[in-house]
């Protein structure tokens, strides 16, 4: 029996060791694929994370495109933190992809020497690793600024805005008729470069309502927001939509760009299948800031004065060119076909735009009048219309920087227009006006009540490059290793 037992343990000990030595050989023929296994997940891994790191970079550029595009700067939650001049940087901000953070940081780099301007993003995505390490891509773009409209805006002054008493904004479509209960918006946005205090400032008008966002400009500092555009109560905003938001006080997003009126230059302009085209006035390209000489003038455009007393007139496409002064009294004027007017002093003398009370231009259908004020002064009294039936489209008036004084309208004065006068201040004296269409100023100045219908209609009238400026995307590449 204890040699049977002996015979048994010697047995069992020999199946522990062949047990043991099968194990260690099946382990050291799995440790390859362990190893291979390891290294697949790890590269999975690693592949995954480098993924997500792209998306992380793409999704900074879009990001930061899409605020680029704003007229208004995204103060809360936004990506970029840039100078005037557009340069600055991107980020860093945090973003959860899975369980994990990653992040999004970068530069913006503008190009102002070249035209237009150019702008470059870099933006790197991370994503955590192993340890302290992670992993990165990278994506370069390059963009270049263009503009849709100088009237994208809807009413700019650039150094500031002034009403004493009561303002009311908001807007309305006339590719869909006439502005009423029924065809009337929230875009009736007020905006101006200036950022000093008070630099858009509302005395009195507490029964004020804007349909619409007031902004001021780049530089504003976003907590004296409320003492910069000075308002007697956050209540004036409003809207139309019942589920939207009010406006409310905003900053710029880049500076809005006021360009000189130079004629010369012009494109011609596209307005009932009529192309007009400024510089067959001229024999030479006239200074875009000193007075207009009349030896520049081509043979049969210095149409001298033009005061045709009380009645009913008409100026045709061939009353069309340079006027030393322009003087309705209670005089009925109707634009019949494509008239373009320019009134200004010539060889340094002030010209004269006047409207008497009672006075009118109509525009009559399929017509158009362009309207150029250089060196003169202009004043439309009581009673008096301009344009007061067709489109603001079919009435751009522009100044040019010889025009520096004031575009004053008196009690009841109305008219429908896209105006674009940089260098002037544009002022009502008395009350009761309403403005349609769109006006890009020096300042404004109210000391009563205005009311201003911002015409959408106007966001693509791109006769003027200007305004708030946009950029485009021209070029995307990834960017590997330092380059």
């Amino acid at each position: 029996m204890q040699k049977q037992a002996q015979k048994r343990s010697r047995e069992q000990g020999a199946i522990l060791i062949t047990a043991t030595i099968v194990i260690v050989v099946m382990l050291i023929l799995a440790l390859p694929f362990l190893v291979k296994l390891s290294a697949q997940y790890r590269t999975t891994e690693k592949s995954q994370d480098s993924l997500a790191a792209f998306n992380l970079a793409e999704a900074g550029v879009d990001r930061a495109l899409w605020e680029m595009n704003r007229p208004f700067a995204v103060t809360e939650n936004g990506i970029l933190d840039m100078n005037a001049e557009g340069n600055g940087t991107l980020g860093p901000v945090g973003e959860q992809v899975g369980g994990l953070t990653g992040t999004i940081e970068g530069t913006v780099t503008t190009n102002l020497g070249v035209t237009p301007n150019t702008r470059s993003i870099v933006s790197t995505g991370r994503m955590p690793h192993i340890g302290n390490l992670t992993v990165d891509r990278t994506v370069g773009v390059s963009m270049e600024k263009y503009y849709k409209s100088i009237w994208d805006f809807g009413f700019f002054a650039d150094e500031g805005f002034y009403v004493r008493t009561n303002l009311f904004t908001d807007s309305y479509d006339s590719r869909r008729g006439a502005y009423d209960m029924n065809n009337r918006g929230n875009l009736g946005h007020i905006g101006t470069n200036g950022s000093d205090e008070n630099a858009f400032d509302v005395d009195q008008g507490s029964s004020s309502s804007v349909y619409g966002n007031i902004a001021a400009g780049v530089d504003s500092d976003p907590d004296n927001l409320t003492n910069i555009i000075n308002l007697p109560d956050d209540g004036i905003f409003k809207s139309y939509d019942a589920d939207a938001e009010p406006g409310s006080r905003r900053i710029l997003s880049a500076p809005f760009e006021m360009p000189s009126v130079d004629l010369y230059s012009l494109p011609p302009r596209q307005m009932f299948d009529t192309a007009y085209d400024f510089s067959t006035w001229f024999t030479s390209a006239p200074s875009t800031s000193g007075p207009l000489l009349s030896s520049q003038l081509a043979a049969g455009i210095d149409k001298g004065g033009y005061s045709p007393g009380k009645g009913s007139f008409t100026l045709t496409a061939a009353d069309s060119g340079v006027y030393t002064s322009f003087s309705l009294n209670k005089s009925n004027v109707t634009v019949s076909g494509h008239v373009a007017l320019y009134v200004t002093g010539l060889d340094g003398a002030t010209g004269q735009f006047y409207m008497s009370n009672n006075s009118s231009v109509t525009i009559a259908p399929d017509s158009s009048l362009t309207l150029i004020l250089g060196k003169t002064t202009y004043y439309q009294a009581n009673n008096t219309t301009i344009n007061n039936t067709a489109a603001p489209e079919n009435l751009i008036i522009l100044g040019t920087d010889e025009f520096t004084g004031a575009m004053d309208y008196k009690c009841n004065s109305a008219n429908k227009a896209a105006i674009y006068v940089p260098r002037a201040e544009f002022t009502v004296t008395n009350s009761n006006v309403d403005i349609y269409g769109a006006v890009v100023c020096r300042y404004f100045s109210f000391p009563v009540n205005i009311n201003l219908h911002y015409d959408e209609a106007l966001g693509n009238l791109d006769y003027v490059k200007g305004g708030i400026p946009y950029w485009k995307l021209t070029g995307w590449r990834e960017r590997v290793g330092g380059e």
